[in-house]
């Protein structure tokens, strides 16, 4: 594998297991530290902006699979004929109101299983 494409899948890679496990962005840039001094292959040579390691490139890779994540979502939904929306408001401990929305259909153009997922 080409050793930019290795690095850069290498940043998209720790910015999925980030989003996905709820630590912030900005702690992206010391894991790639870490993962130099560990010899990772691929692993990014600094810190600096264009060697993506920073919180604002990890912002950008979260950005374009969130884009890519809604994409094939809604090209799930608009192949199915049935779908339904559920909504719900929650308040959290600080007593900020959320809007919670989720979607159920069917995949495989309504005859296959059905998928509950979080818009």
């Amino acid at each position: 594998m080409h050793s930019e494409h290795g690095r850069i899948l290498l940043c998209v890679k720790l910015v999925h297991i980030y989003a996905c496990n709820d630590i912030p962005s900005e702690k992206c840039a010391k894991q790639c530290k870490l993962q130099r001094e560990l010899g990772t292959p691929n692993a990014l040579a600094s810190n600096e902006y264009g060697a993506f390691a920073n919180a604002i490139s990890a912002r950008e890779f979260l950005m374009a699979i969130k884009n890519h994540t809604r994409k094939h979502l809604y090209d799930e939904i608009h192949g199915s004929p049935y779908f339904s929306i559920l909504i719900d408001e929650v308040t959290s401990r600080t007593l900020e109101k959320h809007l919670i929305i989720y979607v159920l259909y069917f995949s495989e153009g309504g005859k296959g299983e059905p998928h509950y997922k979080f818009v």
